[in-house]
């Protein structure tokens, strides 16, 4: 008998649906109302309590799949989030005129994206930003860190590009974190597939992900420059969950067996 007893053995689960569960409970009841984030809520719990009692399994079948394989995998999750943008993007973008429809498709989507090219445009040239108000009449709210991350993409044509940018950045520095491209494919996964929020803000155009994945990597340079400091080589350090049995779904908790 485990002596910690059953509170325990749900803590860890509990903890990673608050983090991946959570987040995405308005979106799910917005389009299926709240039987539906019920249901959305208790299968995604149920799911990720059976995944941490079979870690270890889980963790070999990762641990055999083919180099080849993995690399397919990778492709093909990032060809697949470009072709949502592009497809999805313009139809629920609520702006003008796009190549997937010449009068353009009003979706009810998100404003932010023209509030951020708006915001960094007059940055640029040297006004101030937040006396602009979007197509639906809102005024600029981010703040100008925001609007300073967007610069490139807006000075490329779009500021929603910048998704794209650091959904691909996230992976490629949860692979160094994490010790692998299979550990940072099983960040991925679990992420798109549970959380229905990131794939909103990639299709609507919004910057939250963006600003979130920002934010992260701030973190991690800060504790990796906290390291520096202490005498410890900064390319050799990995996190202490980085060895666990199976790994965790969020950067910001692990999961692993006791």
């Amino acid at each position: 008998m485990r002596r910690n007893g059953w509170h325990h053995d749900l803590a860890k689960p509990g903890l990673l649906a608050a983090f991946v569960l959570v987040p995405s409970l308005g979106i799910v009841q917005k389009y299926f109302r709240t039987r539906g984030a019920v249901l959305y809520a208790a299968a995604g719990f149920l799911a990720i309590l059976v995944a941490h009692r079979r870690s270890t399994t889980l963790c070999g079948l990762l641990k055999a799949l083919d180099r080849k394989w993995t690399w397919l995998l990778v492709t093909t999750l990032l060809a697949s989030l470009i072709l949502a943008f592009a497809v999805l993007y313009p139809m629920s973008n609520s702006a003008g005129p796009s190549w997937l429809s010449a009068a353009g498709i009003a979706g009810g989507g998100s404003d932010r994206d023209e509030a951020l090219n708006l915001g960094v445009t007059e940055l640029l040239h040297g006004r101030y930003p937040y006396y602009m108000r979007t197509q639906l009449g809102n005024p600029v709210s981010q703040m100008p860190g925001s609007l300073l991350v967007a610069v490139p993409f807006v000075l490329l044509g779009n500021a929603a590009w910048q998704n794209l940018f650091w959904c691909a950045a996230y992976f490629v520095v949860a692979r160094i974190v994490l010790g692998g491209t299979r550990w940072a494919l099983a960040l991925a996964l679990p992420l798109l597939a549970a959380c229905p929020i990131i794939l909103q803000d990639i299709v609507t155009g919004g910057d939250l992900l963006a600003n979130s994945v920002v934010v992260l990597f701030a973190i991690l340079l800060l504790l990796e420059s906290l390291r520096v400091r202490r005498g410890r080589e900064i390319f050799g350090w990995r996190p202490r969950w980085s060895a666990s049995p199976f790994p965790p779904v969020s950067l910001s908790c692990c999961w692993c067996r006791s």
